[in-house]
């Protein structure tokens, strides 16, 4: 028995598989069949029952139907979080097609490449970037139709709707767009409903979806095939550990849905337990404390950089958090210094619960492992415990040799009814990082460097690609430098990369540092305590030799810190370098 199976109740495998192998659509409507007058979603005030919600995607996948669309075809996907993005998701799935979700963020020629590559026969792009990103390449798709959809379409025909709304659909009013030949609006595209839809038959490793890695600056991202099992098996282990999962409790749906965390912990996850979802269709990262005041959800997730925003900022102090119940942090590493000051937050603003730490990757549909409720096993550090049809298994990336024992610390290589059927048309990619084991059970390498204690307590320790090899030889890991840096009180956060200095090889281990609001000092009298610090927490070679105090770091579209932006950082009087032997065969550039 896997050690972490101990943590949930002897039948829970049972109960997850039971029902799961049928389509997303037809799960998350037998779940809500009966609760016709609850509301499933929250627009700019306007409020759209789960009654409203089957109506919308009926109507939908009778225009698709109509438009000649079956079992098998892709259609594309361009959109922010608004309704008509989970209209059509079950609309497609329905009828057995596959949605193919691309962040609008992207630029102009990748969405015309994932889109053609796809051979995807519609494409359903938010009107907001027609004219920058698809007008001058409206001829060279391959689509049949490109549907043109506002954020005020979902107003077309309501009744009562409120200031809000009323103001998006008065900037709306007037079409913002250029005109094309293969342009249809989504009206256009609705006035085709009224043929019989065909829904079609479930069939095991079919995919549902297809979702991006997330693709740092000069990373290449690949197309992430989903399978409806993997939707509705995602659901079920979410709520195997946790509490609170009442219906119409609310969730704050900035995570984007076009991301496998955004459409499977976010979307399906929340239509799955009857919640109200509160759809935000352009989310300003420095404003997410604004929308926790502005909605008080119940449950919401998002990267550790925003949920520490509600603390650093003080726009929050005054305000009673008594309504959170499950927030909880994914996407990116936190350290234990935030977890706490976070959860110290919590508990002085009226709050009874721990902010929940996931870790997972998008080749999994999101979340793998958790922390569970109220932290009843939590470890400093850990991201809690796979979710329970997790099987892992812990590889020596150097001999290639299984790691058995209770604490085992190596490559992760995991297998769950979550996992991906694969790479779009990238079958190369796909076999690098499968392995089989003696029972032929499938399992794919994650690339993470994971520590499993005896208990079945997981930390991840670092991405194997964030080791860099100094001038002098010695290897360094990038996170244990950051979470020590991360500690300092002077410090909001940081990011560690190796930066070339000669053509001696290997790379200097950097610290690119922000500053806490307010702080004051020279950077060289900060960056002295810092390092001080470092020295007395990290082994001697395995530290920081620079340091950079930026105004902030750069981030990637899916809020996770680019560290590939960083690799092309070019030595400056910025830098401040400390003593180490290392240096005496190497220059380093003076300050001016």
């Amino acid at each position: 028995m896997e050690q972490h199976l101990k943590y949930f109740k002897k039948n829970v495998l049972e109960e997850i598989h039971n029902g799961i192998e049928m389509k997303a659509y037809d799960f998350m409507y037998d779940i809500n069949r009966d609760h016709l007058d609850d509301i499933s979603m929250s627009y700019f005030g306007s409020k759209i029952t789960y009654g409203e919600l089957f109506k919308k995607i009926e109507k939908c996948a009778s225009a698709l139907t109509a438009l000649g669309i079956g079992k098998g075809d892709i259609i594309t996907f361009v959109l922010p979080n608004i309704p008509e993005i989970v209209y059509l998701f079950y609309a497609v799935n329905r009828i057995g097609a596959i949605a193919n979700m691309i962040d609008p963020r992207t630029n102009a020629s990748a969405i015309m490449e994932r889109t053609n590559v796809t051979n995807s026969k519609l494409l359903f792009v938010i009107s907001d970037i027609a004219d920058d990103k698809i007008y001058d390449y409206a001829d060279n798709y391959k689509t049949e139709r490109i549907i043109i959809i506002t954020p005020a379409d979902a107003f077309s025909k309501r009744k009562g709707l409120t200031a809000e709304a009323i103001g998006v659909k008065a900037i709306y009013k007037i079409k913002n767009y250029k005109s094309a030949s293969c342009y249809i609006t989504f009206q256009e595209f609705i006035n085709n409903a009224g043929i019989e839809i065909k829904d079609s038959a479930y069939k095991a490793d079919e995919p549902a979806s297809i979702v991006y890695t997330s693709g740092t600056s000069g990373g290449i991202a690949k197309g992430v095939m989903l399978s409806n099992m993997a939707m509705n098996s995602m659901h079920r282990q979410q709520m195997s550990g946790q509490e609170g999962f009442d219906r119409q409790n609310t969730f704050l749906g900035c995570i984007p849905f076009f991301s496998a965390y955004g459409s499977m912990n976010g979307m399906h996850n929340s239509l799955c337990n009857g919640w109200n979802i509160q759809m935000i269709p352009k989310y300003n990262p420095n404003e997410f404390d604004m929308l926790i005041k502005k909605y008080k959800p119940n449950n919401s997730l998002a990267v550790p950089r925003f949920w520490e925003s509600l603390v650093d900022n003080g726009r929050l102090e005054k305000m009673d958090f008594s309504f959170l119940i499950l927030p909880t942090i994914g996407g990116d590493k936190i350290s234990p210094a935030s977890v706490n000051k976070i959860n110290h937050f919590f508990e002085t603003h009226g709050s009874k619960v721990k902010v929940i730490i996931g870790y997972g990757a998008t080749e999994f549909g999101g979340a793998v492992s958790v922390t569970l409720s109220n932290y009843d096993i939590y470890k400093e550090g850990s991201v809690g415990v796979f979710f329970p049809e997790c099987v892992a298994k812990i590889f020596d990336p150097d001999t290639g040799e299984e790691i058995t024992g209770d604490e085992r610390t190596g490559e992760l290589y995991l297998h769950s009814t979550t996992m991906m059927l694969g790479y779009y048309n990238n079958k190369s990619e796909t076999d690098a990082i499968t392995y089989y084991d003696e029972n032929g059970l499938k399992f794919y390498k994650t690339g993470d460097k994971v520590r499993v204690d005896k208990d079945g307590i997981n930390w991840v320790i670092d991405r194997y690609k964030r080791v860099m090899m100094r001038p002098d030889g010695h290897t360094v890991g990038a996170s244990p430098i950051e979470n020590v840096i991360m500690s300092h009180d002077q410090v909001s956060n940081c990011a560690v990369v190796g930066i070339p200095l000669d053509d001696k090889g290997g790379v200097i281990p950097t610290a690119f540092i922000r500053l806490k609001d307010g702080v004051k000092g020279s950077h060289k009298e900060i960056i002295e305590s810092i390092d001080n610090l470092c020295f007395k927490e990290l082994p001697e070679r395995e530290k920081a030799l620079s340091y950079v105090i930026v105004d902030k770091l750069p981030y990637t579209l899916m809020g996770k810190i680019d560290y590939r932006q960083l690799e092309t950082y070019t030595f400056d009087n910025k830098a401040i370098f400390v003593k180490d032997p290392l240096f005496d065969n190497i220059d380093i550039p003076e300050k001016e």
